[in-house]
């Protein structure tokens, strides 16, 4: 006879931030019949959540097989559902809890564009600025650490958390070391 059980129970996917569009996931299912069992299909209840393994997936008696299901929102939310797995012998069936949350991030900075202007190297002047990031989105967002190459610096300490609806200044310093035109996308 065919027993199949799924490890974990329930695949948490967890929080995908505004940048993240899907997350893929392992979940492991086991065969402790005495049974071969063939997985021949898999039905979620909800499109976010989808199983991109080919089928048919053979499990040996005794053995488990790592399937993969990704989570792919198109909206907002948290989203709950169920994927349930069909096979042979005895069209065995075994549901499989999904849940997940797609945040709702939403950045405003202002400005959006800092010109810094021109100097002569033998000035070796420095330019500071403020940039206000504003959270507009309905989520916590939290700010890693920007990738900001010479002559480009900022003393802000990241990460930095922005609740809904706050802002955050920080302080962005030019100071070239030689001639040229100089431009950077802060990301």
């Amino acid at each position: 006879k065919p027993i199949l059980s799924a490890s974990p129970s329930t695949l948490d996917f967890g929080k995908l931030d505004g940048c993240t569009s899907s997350l893929e996931k392992i979940d492991s299912i086991a065969n402790t019949g005495s049974v071969d069992v063939i997985l021949t299909a898999a039905t979620p209840d909800d499109p976010s959540f989808s199983v991109s393994s080919g089928f048919p997936i053979k499990i040996p008696a005794g053995q488990k097989a790592g399937i993969r299901i990704q989570y792919a929102p198109v909206s907002t939310g948290q989203k709950t559902g169920k994927i349930t797995f069909d096979g042979s012998p005895c069209g065995i069936v075994l549901p499989v809890n999904v849940i997940g949350e797609k945040l709702n991030l939403a950045v405003k900075n202002v400005p959006s564009t800092v010109d810094f202007g021109q100097s002569i190297s033998c000035t070796n002047r420095s330019s500071d600025t403020l940039i206000t990031i504003t959270n507009t989105g309905t989520d916590v967002l939290t700010l890693a650490q920007p990738i900001i190459l010479p002559p480009y610096t900022t003393s802000a300490t990241f990460p930095i958390t922005i609740n809904v609806g706050a802002d955050t200044k920080i302080q962005i310093r030019y100071a070239p070391m030689a001639d040229g035109n100089f431009a950077q996308t802060l990301r």
